[in-house]
């Protein structure tokens, strides 16, 4: 009896173990479909990533692409200059195109419509010499004109000179020893530095108008002093103090008066047209001491 219970019990077990073998492969069969269709869905989503980054980069390439082959297109062909196209009038004729206004150069040295500037400056007994000029004109800077100033014994030889704006003043240095010449007036400051004899001139262009004063960082006693004229309008004093200046043009004018060792005098007038304008300037001296360079008082050389 017993036998016959185990055997029925050892039948029915191995009737249902293919049942469960079979159900256990269907539970992963559709696990391995559902993980299949996520891959797939993964690998869409990254074709999409990549073909959008594809077009992104080609539609950049497109657009530096225009941008290099427009600059190499002006660079080889520049756009002609715009013609200015003329104007018609009420009678139907074409405008001329309007002149320009006239550079203050043109203003300064070929003025048509000019007058005459005379007048006496009071210069102090001591004073070698006086200019006057008009100082609110600028005209046309002088080209390859050079002045020399020699140094010699100590000195500038001629410690004194007035140039038209442009020009070139040389330094040569004619002693043994050795100077720097400097100067720190605003707008005309230089230094040349340490030469002597036989060394090469050194030089400097003047193009700012108006007094300069010129000294040797090692020598107190050496001064020049110079006057850059801004134009031709300039005529030296004569000896009894009066000067006549031909040729201004027309309007406000401010009038300079200049000595090397006194201060600048200036006056405001009115030129006309083909009238004479009579004035008076008076020159005082200025105080002499200067320091070197650097601003500092002068130590002792030989």
């Amino acid at each position: 009896m017993m036998k016959n219970g185990m055997g029925f019990a050892l039948a029915t077990f191995f009737a249902a173990t293919p049942a469960f073998g079979a159900d256990s492969q269907a539970k992963e069969i559709a696990q391995l479909r559902r993980e299949l269709r996520a891959m797939r869905e993964e690998v869409s989503t990254l074709r999409r990533a990549v073909f959008e980054i594809a077009e992104s980069d080609r539609r950049r390439a497109a657009i530096l692409s225009g941008v290099l082959g427009g600059d190499r297109g002006s660079a080889k062909a520049p756009a002609a200059p715009r013609r200015r196209s003329a104007r018609a009038s009420s009678n139907g004729r074409p405008k001329a195109a309007p002149s320009r206004a006239p550079s203050l150069d043109k203003t300064a040295d070929e003025a048509t419509t000019v007058g005459r500037v005379t007048g006496r400056v009071v210069v102090p007994s001591n004073e070698p010499v006086a200019y006057v000029y008009v100082q609110d004109l600028r005209g046309r800077s002088v080209r390859r004109k050079t002045v020399k100033i020699d140094q010699r014994g100590k000195q500038f030889v001629p410690d004194w000179a007035v140039i038209r704006r442009g020009t070139t003043v040389s330094f040569p240095n004619q002693d043994n020893i050795y100077h720097n010449v400097f100067s720190r007036t605003k707008g005309s400051n230089f230094d040349l530095g340490l030469y002597r004899r036989g060394d090469d001139s050194k030089s400097h262009r003047f193009l700012e108008p108006g007094p300069v004063d010129v000294y040797c960082n090692i020598h107190p006693q050496m001064a020049a002093r110079i006057l850059v004229v801004p134009n031709k309008h300039f005529a030296k004093v004569g000896e009894d103090g009066t000067f006549t200046l031909d040729r201004v043009p027309v309007g406000k004018r401010t009038i300079a008066a200049w000595s090397p060792t006194s201060k600048l005098a200036t006056i405001s007038v009115q030129v006309n047209d083909g009238a004479t304008t009579e004035i008076l300037l008076q020159l005082k001296q200025r105080a002499s001491a200067h320091r070197n360079k650097h601003g500092q008082p002068y130590r002792s050389y030989p």
